[in-house]
């Protein structure tokens, strides 16, 4: 009789019924509240690794009072929200390009969730925002 163990290696994430996600918000928009622009939520026995992403805010028209504005790439778990990158300023010159391009390697877990989300707290003006991502979606 001939007795053996086979430990295999599990196999590399992208190896385990992957899926590429890429998403992207872009527009030019007035005054708001912190709002959600895109989600992806990690359903059971899935898991999500965020490869890089892409943040930029640039104000096009001045406001009447400049209060901050940015665009965040967020993580959230329950009821916490966690801040993976941001791009934030409180600016009034006109054609600025604020951006940041963030190299990253994040894991997210089945139920969490990673969104790109905008803020604009001034009064008159607008603002374009860009937020992309990369993401690679695979079985847990």
């Amino acid at each position: 009789m001939k007795v053996s163990s086979y430990a295999v290696a599990r196999p590399v994430y992208s190896d385990r019924n992957s899926t590429s996600v890429l998403n992207t918000y872009s527009a030019v928009i007035g005054p708001h509240a912190q709002t959600q622009r895109w989600g992806v939520t990690l359903g059971a026995g899935r898991k999500a690794t965020m490869e890089g992403a892409w943040l930029q805010v640039i104000r096009i028209t001045a406001a009447a009072v400049v209060a901050q504005y940015n665009i965040s790439l967020n993580v959230t778990s329950g009821a916490t929200t966690a801040v993976v990158g941001t791009r934030d300023t409180w600016s009034n010159t006109t054609l600025v390009d604020f951006s940041l391009a963030i190299p990253i390697n994040v894991t997210v877990y089945p139920g969490e969730m990673i969104s790109v989300a905008t803020l604009d707290g001034s009064t008159g003006g607008t603002v374009y925002y860009v937020g992309s991502g990369k993401i690679t979606t695979y079985d847990a």
